[in-house]
Order: C-alpha cells, then structure tokens, then sequence
C-alpha cells in the first residue's frame, strides 16, 4: 500500500512538472517583465513616428513657402528690368508700354519699399530734359517726335493722377502716402499747369 502511494506520488508530481501552465508562469517569473510593457512599446514607437512625419511634413511645406517668395521675387525683379527697359526705348510705343507695366508693378508689389522704386521711376522719367516746342518751320519729323514725347510725359501724369484717386479712376491700387518728386518737371498742358494740384482731382464725398 505504501508503495502504490509513493507510485502515485510520483506521477502527479511529473504531471505538474510537465504542465504547460506552471512553465509558462515560471517564464513570467523569470523575465519579470509587465503585461503593458509591449502595448506602451507600440504606443510610444507610434507616437515618434508621427512626429517625425508631422516635422518632415512642416519642413516640406515651409521650403515649398520659401521657394513660391523667391520665385515670387524674381519675376517681380525681371518685370521691373522689362519695364525699365521699354521706358529707356526710342520709340514712343515702347515707352508707353514701359510706363504702364511699371504702374502695374507698383500695383502688384505688396512691399512698400519696392512699390516706391517703380513711382521714383516714373517721376525721373518726367524729370529727364524736356525739348521745347520746334518752330512751325521745324521738320515735320522733329515735330512728330515732340509730339510724341509730350504724349508719353502725360501719360505718366495721367497715371500717377489715377493711382493718386483710384476710388474716382478704378485703379487696383493707390498711391496715396507715396513720395513724389516733380522737382524741375515741366508741365506744359493747360490742364496739368501747377503740380501738385494738376494731380489733384475732387475727393468723392463720405458716405
């Protein structure tokens, strides 16, 4: 009877021995490592990798912002070369067409600085030396080349006048506040006889 006993003892001894479950919690045991350490693991690793796509995707878009201003910048600087160019051209055409892609720049430069580049521009352009008027026995060409350059000056008036009174003109934009040099400047048209006030126009009453 003793010996069944120890017989069978020994069996359930090797049975809990060899039982799966008593392995597994002597592996937990041993490593000593927490049931959350694997989901905060993946937690924190999602965590890093959002952030790190969340800052590539910030610096991405912040040198995509700074390549629009520069090239932004360089076709406003070529236009200015285009403009200035036309206004030094011999023919009155060209010149007209210099004067209005300059007051479009002005308009289109949101700087202030810059915008009063293009106005310094047009006021110079109308300070430059101004031929008299030829006598009737003049050549008809040395007329017609007057005349042509007295078209262009008051083109650049009419212009600087509009933009000075764009609520009355329509312009896109104003140059109110912006300096205007007229020192020296002839002005020979009925019309536009005494600057500043040649530019003035009546202000529109407040509603």
């Amino acid at each position: 009877m003793a010996t069944l006993t120890g017989a069978v003892g020994s069996v359930r001894i090797r049975l809990l021995s060899a039982s799966p479950y008593s392995q597994d919690q002597g592996q937990g045991k041993a490593s000593g490592a927490p049931w959350w350490a694997v989901p905060a693991a993946t937690l924190i690793g999602g965590v890093i990798a959002w952030f790190a796509a969340w800052f590539s995707a910030r610096l991405l878009r912040r040198s995509a912002q700074e390549g629009l201003r520069y090239e932004q910048a360089r076709l406003l600087n070529e236009r200015f070369a285009t403009a200035a160019e036309l206004l030094g051209h011999e023919e009155p055409a060209c010149r007209l067409a210099g004067i209005h892609a300059m007051a479009g720049l002005a308009d289109d430069w949101a700087e202030r600085e810059r915008r009063q580049t293009c106005i310094d521009v047009l006021c110079a352009y109308l300070r430059l030396p101004y031929p008299a008027e030829p006598a009737e026995s003049a050549p008809l060409e040395e007329r017609l080349a007057r005349q042509a350059t007295r078209e262009v000056r008051h083109t650049v008036i009419r212009v600087v006048r509009d933009h000075l009174h764009s609520r009355i003109s329509g312009s896109a934009a104003s140059w109110e506040g912006c300096d205007l040099d007229f020192t020296g400047v002839i002005f020979d048209d009925a019309v536009l006889a005494q600057p500043p006030a040649c530019l003035l126009l009546p202000r529109p009453a407040e509603p």
